[in-house]
């Protein structure tokens, strides 16, 4: 092989391994374990984004933001938390996808925010589990979105507010506590659908959904106290 045809093949090779560098994007992986706190912020950017957190405090709590930009992103967070867990997080871009899992004694909190376009849906599945009580707060913009959340707090309150605006959009909640579940859906732009089941073994259900354009919705409530649904599809 002569020298011209050898650093041209080395020349492709060396491209060709770059391209594949860049379509791999970027990778985080965040292992903490502390008595007391943890705290992890991690922020990217580029196409094929991903982030891994672990975080175990015996103690005290877990915080952990996340921040990606660019599309196919993923995040995956565990948090255990003797006291509580706080996460939040934006993905912006087409086709992000989040699970979360967060087991506290005390408390969970969660802020998602994920937008993309029609060329692709973002997907968030979350647990939350708590001995006294879970918050979560959920915007997902874009077509075809879909939300899996199962809250339990065996002794207290679960409350949640989700938002999803595009065309397609699923939503599937099920809220289980020991004294009160409170639940907010607003799905907008048409072909939405929501499946939600509220189970109280103490005061009361409370569920408040408003859907626009084509919308189909499917509640269960089961309670000691008082059960409260209103939904509005226009």
């Amino acid at each position: 092989m002569s020298k011209r045809i050898l650093t041209l093949v080395m020349a492709l090779m060396f491209v060709v391994g770059m391209s594949g560098m860049a379509m791999a994007g970027n990778y985080a992986d965040v292992d903490q374990t502390a008595v007391t706190t943890n705290y992890a912020e991690i922020g990217q950017d580029g196409d094929g984004n991903s982030i891994d957190i672990d975080q175990v405090a015996t103690g005290t709590y877990n915080a952990a933001e996340a921040y990606q930009t660019g599309g196919n992103n993923d995040i995956d967070v565990f948090q255990d938390a003797g006291n509580s867990n706080d996460l939040y997080v934006e993905q912006v871009g087409s086709e992000n996808d989040l699970l979360l899992d967060q087991d506290a004694v005390t408390y969970n909190n969660a802020e998602v925010y994920q937008s993309g376009d029609v060329s692709g849906g973002n997907v968030a599945t979350i647990d939350q589990s708590a001995g006294t009580s879970n918050d979560l707060y959920v915007e997902q913009g874009g077509d075809g979105n879909v939300l899996t959340l199962d809250q339990l707090a065996v002794a207290g309150y679960n409350e949640a507010e989700v938002y999803q605006y595009g065309d397609g959009n699923t939503a599937t909640i099920d809220q289980s506590a020991g004294t009160s579940n409170d639940l907010y859906v607003g799905q907008y732009d048409g072909g939405n659908s929501l499946t939600a089941t509220q189970t109280s073994t103490g005061s009361y259900n409370s569920l408040s959904v408003e859907q626009a354009g084509g919308m189909t919705a499917f509640v269960t409530q089961i309670g000691a106290g008082s059960n409260v649904a209103i939904v509005t599809q226009w």
